[in-house]
């Protein structure tokens, strides 16, 4: 369907002039505070800076974004600013990008969905071994499965407030299922902290037979990806965020549980192609202050900065160093966090 632009428009009520558009072909934008059209039977003006888009027939491409002029006071300037930025201040491709954005966020959501599930069922399968379930008839998670009182104290908080939840929302929800899905992905990152160290030799590398069987190698991906997720959830911007590495990272960590789940999700992820229908051209380059990195590069071909850094998609790394920026510019192979 064709959109149409009109700088002045005028919108019909129920009562509608041949050939008009039906309401669901109609669509009106309208700064907040702006009167509704009136009533029944009636034409009301619209402000010239709002735009009237209209589906006719066979689809055409607009020039510019119909919303451009009321999207950032829908945001808020300052949530639009970043996009503006990126977009070179051009308000069209700040819109365009903002719902890339979002698009990008949702498919990675996707991903930390099936992610979530096979890490959390692969962990609660080896401690409900660990804890011979079989035999008691009692989930592990009402069992002491950590020695340290303190956080042992917090696992049976948690629990609990799970299953006041659950109770809450009807009695007959208080089942093993609905407890272990009701568990929040940080409750689980948790589980691999370094007060549960004994936990992991017994039971829970168990979950990750393909792992290094490092504890700290599982914990810290975990909680990057919890980080990771916490971003999505909460709606922040992806311009700046290396999605293909967090990619990366969730399978590996699946790779570690099953190679064939790994296999499955790299098949089934629509993360690649979203960001490759990016609106806008990204910064290829990142300049990084570089007084003593840029000597360490030179020795080992590599860069080293604080674990946990956050970085955006980038292909090259130029170091600025002795009041220069330096003239080799080297491409990035990998990104690796939190190397001991």
């Amino acid at each position: 369907m064709p959109i149409v632009v009109s700088e002045r428009p005028r919108i019909a009520s129920a009562e509608q002039a041949p050939g008009a558009p039906s309401c669901l072909e109609r669509l009106v934008v309208q700064h907040a505070g702006t009167a509704a059209p009136a009533g029944r039977g009636h034409l009301r003006e619209v402000p010239e800076d709002l735009r009237w888009v209209r589906a006719v027939g066979s689809l055409q491409q607009v020039t510019g974004h119909p919303f451009s002029a009321a999207i950032p006071q829908w945001l808020s300037p300052g949530r639009f600013e970043p996009y503006l930025r990126a977009a070179g201040h051009d308000a069209d491709i700040a819109c365009d990008l903002y719902e890339w954005s979002a698009r990008v966020s949702s498919t990675a959501f996707e991903v930390m969905q099936y992610f979530e599930v096979v890490v959390r069922n692969a962990m609660d399968g080896v401690l409900a071994q660990h804890a011979q379930e079989a035999v008691t008839s009692q989930p592990w998670y009402l069992t002491t499965i950590c020695s340290h009182q303190s956080t042992q104290q917090r696992i049976v908080k948690d629990v609990a407030e799970v299953r006041d939840r659950l109770r809450r929302e009807n009695p007959n929800k208080d089942v093993r299922g609905q407890v272990i899905a009701g568990f929040t992905f940080g409750f689980w990152a948790n589980l691999l902290g370094r007060r549960h160290e004994g936990l992991w030799r017994s039971s829970l590398r168990l979950a990750f037979p393909e792992s290094s069987g490092s504890r700290k190698d599982v914990a810290t991906a975990l909680e990057s990806l919890r980080r990771f997720r916490n971003r999505l959830a909460h709606h922040d911007s992806v311009l700046a965020v290396d999605v293909p590495f967090f990619l990366r990272q969730i399978l590996t960590v699946l790779n570690w549980i099953d190679p064939a789940a790994a296999l499955w999700l790299a098949k089934t992820e629509r993360v690649t192609a979203e960001l490759a229908t990016r609106p806008a051209s990204r910064r290829d380059t990142v300049v990084v202050a570089a007084r003593d990195a840029w000597p360490l590069y030179q020795q080992v071909r590599a860069y080293v900065c604080q674990a946990g850094r956050t970085f955006q998609s980038v292909d090259r790394l130029a170091f600025y160093a002795e009041s220069a920026v330096q003239a080799e510019v080297p491409a990035i192979r990998d990104r690796i966090d939190n190397v001991d």
